[in-house]
């Protein structure tokens, strides 16, 4: 019998949050100090290129850009000379097609057998969330588990995962197990804490070696309240953006700036909306999760080891 804590593909997540609620006080962060590199860095982003999911402008409610282009963006926010290489489509053509196509398994494959054939990643950014309940988790391993104590557990609740043999887990099992091959070779590994709330945890935070990074409010001082809050998260960013109208000299709206970086991430005519004045009483939307406080993390890391390669 498998654990039945373990999610299927139809469970695994990458949407963001579409709002914050309460919050808690901070962890600090992780630093990091590095030699730069002379070389641009070469990151995998493993997500949704597939569909367009992200309503961008104010003028609708119309799906503008898709996941992945989203999180690419906060990563070159940070490091505009990256290497971006997209791998994903994780939403099937039709409803009838096999579930093992809609998930993430085959690209992580994809870049673990790169890697182990001496192809270059820098860092692999991976924005899924598969969530389960801490007490659940609890219940499936026999293991006294909390938020305070999860990391503490974590070897056991991994050694569990990897002896599971079931044919329910398998695809889970293989995916756990390319991670943990792509971070045995000294990849970085960033994956998101999960949007689910604190009573939760993203499974994928049990592989071995990954960076797990949670969500802080927009003002950086406060965990957000949707974040995965416990022991196995290790890094806290930024995970909440407002979209802010980009205009040229004449104050024509020339697109929409998603990352805080006061540049026009997506251009106006690309939208459902098109180009409207800026005058016009859309109301903006924003961007919140772990979704995008990790490619952040990921961001802010490139930018210290490569420095000036990475455009700054």
């Amino acid at each position: 019998m498998g654990f039945e804590i373990f999610q299927n593909s139809n469970n695994i997540k990458n949407n963001p949050m579409n709002n914050q609620g309460k919050t808690t006080p901070v962890a600090q962060n992780i630093q990091q100090n590095s030699v730069f590199e002379k070389k641009p860095p070469k990151i995998a982003v493993i997500d949704n290129y597939g569909d367009k999911s992200l309503n961008i402008d104010p003028y609708d409610d119309i799906p503008d850009i898709s996941h992945g282009e989203a999180v690419e963006s906060y990563i070159k926010a940070q490091c505009s000379g990256a290497i971006i290489e997209k791998k994903g489509d994780f939403t099937p053509a039709t409803e009838k097609e096999n579930r093992r196509g809609a998930s993430p398994t085959i690209a992580l494959k994809e870049v673990s057998d790169s890697i182990n054939k001496g192809e270059r990643y820098d860092a692999v950014n991976f924005s899924v969330e598969a969530p389960a309940k801490i007490e659940d988790l609890a219940k499936a391993t026999g293991f006294p588990l909390t938020r305070e104590n999860l990391a503490q557990y974590a070897d056991k609740i991994r050694n569990l995962f990897k002896s599971d043999n079931s044919q329910e887990n398998k695809e889970f099992k293989e995916q756990f197990e390319s991670i943990e091959k792509i971070t045995e070779k000294g990849v970085p590994f960033y994956v998101a804490a999960g949007n689910s709330g604190n009573n939760q945890v993203n499974l994928y935070s049990f592989a071995k070696g990954v960076k797990i990074v949670g969500a802080l409010d927009k003002n950086e001082k406060n965990k957000a309240e949707y974040s995965a809050d416990n022991s196995m998260v290790n890094r806290w960013e930024k995970g909440d953006y407002p979209i802010n109208k980009v205009k040229d000299i004449n104050g024509n709206l020339t697109g929409y700036d998603i990352n805080g970086d006061n540049k026009s991430d997506v251009l106006a005519k690309n939208t459902s909306g098109k180009q409207k004045s800026i005058f016009d009483s859309g109301s903006p939307n924003s961007m919140n999760g772990t979704s995008f406080s990790t490619p952040a993390a990921l961001g802010k890391d490139l930018r210290a080891k490569f420095g000036n390669v990475c455009g700054q």
